[in-house]
C-alpha cells in the first residue's frame, strides 16, 4: 500500500513538472521542471532530458566534487545547484562551458591529458613517448607529503622521468599560453598582544594601549599608497627588467578595460600593459589579507581585543630568498614596533616559504610546446607568467633537476574557485588535441635536452 502511494505521488509531482515545464514563461524554469519530471519518475532515462531539450544542450560528466557553499540567483545558476543537491553529476555542459567546482582547477586539465593517452590507445598507436602521471588532490590545503613523496620516489618512479609537464594554470586572453614562471610565496602572521583579557571600550578605552592600534600602525608600514614596499632590502633583491623581457611582455595580448571590467575596478595600480603584466608576475607584492581577533560580524561591538593577529604575505620572485626574506620582515616590523614604544608583545611568524619557479623559454621543451600550439590553434601562444604560487614546479625542478613546462588550456574568464567555475568545451576539446600533438613534438626532443 505504501509503495502503492508513493509510486502515485511521485507520478502526480512528475507529472505536474512536465506540465510546469510547457507552461512556464521563464526557459530557467522549463528547464528546471523538465529536469525534475525526469529525476523523479524515469531516473534511467535522465539522458533523454539533455537530448530533448532546446538548446543549451547538456552532457554530464560524474566526478565527486567539493561546492561552492553559496548559490547566485539566476536562473542558471539555480538549475545548476538543483543537479549539485539531487545527484552526483557536477560537471556538465551548457552553453558551450563544463561547469562544476573545480572544473578549469584542475579537472579538465587532468581529464584532457587521460583522454590525450586514450586517443592513441583508441586509434592503436603506440605513444610517442613513455608517460607517467601524478595526481594529487589536496593542492588546496597545502599538498601535505607531496613533497616528501616525491623525494621518497626520486630514484624510483621518477628515475627515468625526462621531463614534467604540469597544467595547473591558465590562459592570460583567448590567445593560447605557455607558462615561465611563477612567483613564491613568504605569508606571515604577526600578533600583538596586551590585556589578559578583552576589555569594555567604555570603561577602560583611553587608559590602555590597544593591539589593535598597534598592528595597524605597522601594517600601514609595509607598503606606500603606491604600491611600493617599504620593507628594506625586498626590492633590492629584484633583477632588473630586461629589454628581451620588456618585448615579450609589450606583444602579449592583454586589455587593461576587460581587466578591470573582470574585477570590477575603474582604476588600476599601473596605467600601462608592461608595468601591470611586471607587477603581476616577476615584481614582488605585499597583500593584507586579515586581522584574526578583530570583531568582524555585523553589527556593533565596543570591544578591546586583547590579542589581535594579522595576516599577509609577500609574493616573491627568482634572486629571493624566502629564509632571508623572513629576516627581513622580522627585523623591519620589530624595529617599527620599538619605535612605538607600547608595552604590548610582538611576535612574527612565516609559516610558508614557497619557492619561486622560472624556466627558460628556448629550451626545447617550450620550443616543442610553441610547434604544437602553432599546429592546433594555427597561432603562436603568448609566453607568460603566473602571479600566484605552485610550488610542487619547484620542488620538482630542486628534488629531481629535471626540466619542467607548464602547458595551461584553462581560459582567462573561467572563475577559479568562484560559484560558476567553467572550462570551456572549445578549450578542453582543442586542448586535449593540443595535448595529443604535444607528445608527439616532445618526442622528437634529442635525449641529450634535459
Amino acid at each position: 500500500y505504501i509503495i502503492v502511494m508513493l509510486f502515485i505521488l511521485l507520478l502526480l509531482f512528475s507529472s505536474a513538472c512536465f506540465l510546469f515545464s510547457f507552461s512556464s514563461g521563464d526557459p530557467g524554469d522549463r528547464y528546471m521542471y523538465f529536469f525534475s519530471f525526469f529525476f523523479f519518475f524515469c531516473p534511467f532515462c535522465w539522458f533523454l532530458s539533455f537530448a530533448l531539450l532546446p538548446p543549451p544542450l547538456l552532457s554530464c560528466f560524474s566526478f565527486p566534487l567539493s561546492f561552492s557553499p553559496s548559490f547566485p540567483q539566476s536562473k542558471c545558476k539555480r538549475f545548476m545547484y538543483i543537479i549539485n543537491k539531487y545527484s552526483d553529476i557536477v560537471i556538465f555542459i551548457l552553453l558551450g562551458n563544463l561547469y562544476g567546482r573545480g572544473a578549469s582547477d584542475n579537472k579538465a586539465p587532468v581529464l584532457a591529458w587521460i583522454h590525450a593517452v586514450e586517443a592513441y590507445q583508441t586509434l592503436s598507436m603506440d605513444l610517442p613517448v613513455n608517460v607517467k602521471f601524478v595526481i594529487e588532490g589536496m593542492e588546496e590545503t597545502g599538498s601535505n607529503g607531496l613533497d616528501a613523496m616525491i623525494m621518497a620516489q626520486r630514484d624510483t618512479f621518477f628515475s627515468e622521468v625526462d621531463y614534467i609537464i604540469i597544467s595547473d594554470c591558465g590562459w592570460l586572453s583567448r590567445r593560447p599560453a605557455l607558462t615561465y614562471g611563477t612567483r613564491g610565496n613568504c605569508y606571515f602572521f604577526a600578533e600583538v598582544e596586551g590585556p589578559k583579557q578583552d576589555l569594555h571600550s567604555g570603561v577602560y578605552g583611553g587608559t590602555v594601549i590597544e593591539p589593535m592600534t598597534d598592528l595597524i600602525g605597522i601594517l600601514d608600514t609595509l607598503i606606500s599608497p603606491s604600491g611600493k614596499i617599504l620593507i628594506p632590502g625586498i626590492r633590492e633583491a629584484v633583477a632588473p627588467l630586461s629589454d628581451e623581457e620588456w618585448k615579450m611582455y609589450q606583444d602579449i595580448q592583454f586589455d587593461m578595460d576587460n581587466y578591470k571590467n573582470k574585477i570590477g575596478v575603474n582604476q588600476l595600480m599601473y596605467s600601462n600593459k608592461v608595468d601591470l603584466l611586471a607587477h603581476m608576475w616577476r615584481y614582488p607584492t605585499v597583500s593584507i589579507h586579515g586581522i584574526e581577533g578583530a570583531f568582524s560580524d555585523p553589527g556593533t561591538k565596543t570591544v578591546i581585543p586583547a590579542k589581535v593577529t594579522a595576516k599577509f604575505s609577500i609574493r616573491q620572485v627568482p634572486d629571493m630568498d624566502p629564509a632571508m626574506v623572513k629576516k627581513q620582515v622580522t627585523d623591519y616590523l620589530h624595529s617599527v614596533f620599538a619605535k612605538r614604544k607600547s608595552p604590548n608583545k610582538l611576535k612574527v611568524t612565516m609559516v610558508i616559504g614557497a619557492k619561486p619557479w622560472l624556466a627558460d623559454t628556448h629550451h626545447p621543451l617550450y620550443e616543442a610546446g610553441k610547434v604544437a600550439i602553432k599546429r592546433v590553434f594555427n597561432m603562436d601562444p603568448d609566453l607568460i607568467r603566473e602571479g600566484g604560487t605552485i610550488p610542487i614546479a619547484r620542488t620538482f625542478q630542486d628534488v629531481t633537476g629535471k626540466s619542467i613546462i607548464m602547458m595551461p588550456i584553462g581560459g582567462f574568464d573561467d572563475g577559479l574557485h568562484s560559484q560558476n567555475e567553467k572550462m570551456s568545451r572549445y578549450n578542453y576539446i582543442e586542448g586535449t588535441k593540443l595535448f595529443i600533438a604535444y607528445l608527439n613534438e616532445v618526442s622528437q626532443i634529442k635525449r641529450t635536452s634535459v
